[in-house]
């Protein structure tokens, strides 16, 4: 064979490995870690509750969809503040906030490992799979469980029922991340619905928070994270107009339902005397609360 058909034939061979090699690259390539927590700081006992995977400064998670296997291993307590931690886990990255940084002393998130697969979603099921055991629990009361909105559950709702109204609202004021008021890079605070002063004639911004709990220490933690959050908008934004948009259910037992209200009144008087130009409303759908956030802006 000549030189020149032996190179051609090289040229080809080399070509056809390139092109299998480039096939077989992974889609997606990242650092993977385990989500973990301690139910008890003192026992040292450690739960997996979901998986986590970076790519750049972005990081994906698949955490338990509800607390419901901490309520059969620990009551009710466990059903609610395990709800809590696992918000905090979901909110935490929602925010960009970084890895090395626990919201929690019960919270863990591991070391990275290198991890890569078709795409982000495929990773995270099949992680989640291999290391969270407790979603093997059995769930005998998903019913039950369906009808508790938490305070992530009930912001992702409205935001969805915001899109149906005017989706081009959404793009614009809702916020999923902490918001800067200023050039200050501490004046942030973490709201769901932001309006500047050159928008309309006076700032306005929003809290939406649930108190669909039925541990009290959970609901009044909701409401005073949220009452801070509207304390950094009052002192930055002068001129300005707040709201607090409160879901609670209609429906509950009746001792449960009257210590909500308490700690709803308790907030509502701290409000008004803090913030005088800050409003807070509760309702019983989600329905209610994207339509009032649409009335604020109008």
């Amino acid at each position: 064979m000549s030189n020149e058909k032996q190179t051609g034939v090289s040229n080809l061979a080399s070509r056809l490995l390139t092109q299998v090699c480039e096939s077989q690259k992974p889609a997606v390539k990242g650092k993977w870690f385990p989500i973990r927590v301690r139910p008890n700081l003192a026992t040292g006992e450690i739960l997996n509750i979901g998986v986590g995977f970076t790519i750049g400064k972005t990081t994906h998670v698949k955490l338990l969809e509800s607390a419901e296997p901490f309520k059969r291993l620990y009551g009710n307590k466990g059903d609610d503040n395990f709800s809590f931690l696992i918000e905090m886990v979901e909110s935490h990255f929602q925010n960009k906030q970084p890895k090395s940084k626990s919201p929690s002393p019960h919270i863990i998130f591991e070391n990275g490992v290198s991890a890569f697969g078709d795409s982000i979603e495929e990773i995270l099921d099949r992680l989640y799979k291999q290391m969270v055991t407790l979603r093997l629990v059995s769930d005998k009361s998903k019913e039950t469980r369906e009808k508790n909105y938490n305070t992530v559950r009930v912001r992702n709702i409205v935001r969805k029922e915001l899109e149906g109204i005017n989706i081009d609202f959404v793009e614009r004021y809702w916020y999923n991340d902490t918001i800067l008021l200023s050039k200050n890079d501490n004046d942030r605070a973490n709201l769901q619905v932001y309006l500047p002063q050159e928008i309309s004639r006076e700032a306005l911004y929003a809290s939406v928070i649930s108190a669909d709990y039925s541990d009290v220490n959970t609901i009044t933690s909701q409401l005073h994270s949220s009452f801070l959050e509207l304390t950094i908008a009052h002192r930055v934004l002068k001129k300005s107009r707040g709201n607090l948009f409160i879901y609670r259910p209609s429906t509950g037992k009746k001792n449960t339902m009257t210590i909500i209200d308490n700690e709803i009144d308790r907030t509502h008087y701290t409000l008004n005397k803090a913030m005088p130009n800050t409003k807070l409303e509760v309702f019983d759908t989600t329905e209610q609360i994207a339509e009032n956030i649409i009335a604020i802006a109008s």
